[in-house]
């Protein structure tokens, strides 16, 4: 299933084939906005994956996907496979997690998360939250500042909860 562009809707109907037991968020850091051409996806994608593979010595890239600025999607890992998400938090055979990857350094400071970007995060975790799955930011973890200091949980929590359909 890997490297395939998809927007929020077709990702979400390939998601109900699944029983993924929580959603991972995290951040690339880098590459972040300024590296994003609204072309290429799979450029980007290709040096994360490259990277996992052959300095962290992973099998695959870690993410199930990765979210662009232009809110779009573009898949990484097999969906029925436990992310490289968050050491002791990857899941078992039976109960694997989904992992998303969000292209952005959310850290104070820098990028913001915004517009379509925004939108297909709130509306991920929506899906997963109306679940009552759980919505795990990398941070609360690990010893790292992932998905961002730019994003607070309890309020990005609260736009999920409210959040409508445009």
């Amino acid at each position: 299933m890997s490297d395939r562009l998809l927007t929020i809707d077709q990702l979400l109907a390939i998601l109900k084939k699944y029983n993924h037991v929580e959603l991972h968020v995290h951040h690339t850091y880098a590459p972040s906005h300024k590296d994003f051409n609204g072309e290429n996806y799979q450029k980007l994608q290709d040096g994360m994956r490259k990277y996992h593979k052959e300095v962290r010595g992973w099998d695959d890239i870690a993410q199930h996907v990765t979210l662009f600025p232009d809110g779009k999607f573009l898949t990484g890992r097999n969906f029925g496979s436990n992310p490289a998400s968050i050491k002791g938090h990857n899941g078992t055979s039976k109960a694997v997690p989904f992992m998303v990857e969000m292209l952005g350094n959310f850290d104070k400071g820098h990028d913001v998360l915004k517009g379509a970007q925004l939108d297909s995060i709130l509306q991920l975790a929506k899906f997963f939250d109306d679940q009552k799955k759980y919505i795990r930011f990398h941070r609360e973890n690990a010893p790292k500042t992932c998905p961002g200091t730019g994003i607070d949980k309890v309020e990005f929590m609260k736009k999920v909860r409210a959040y409508k359909k445009k």
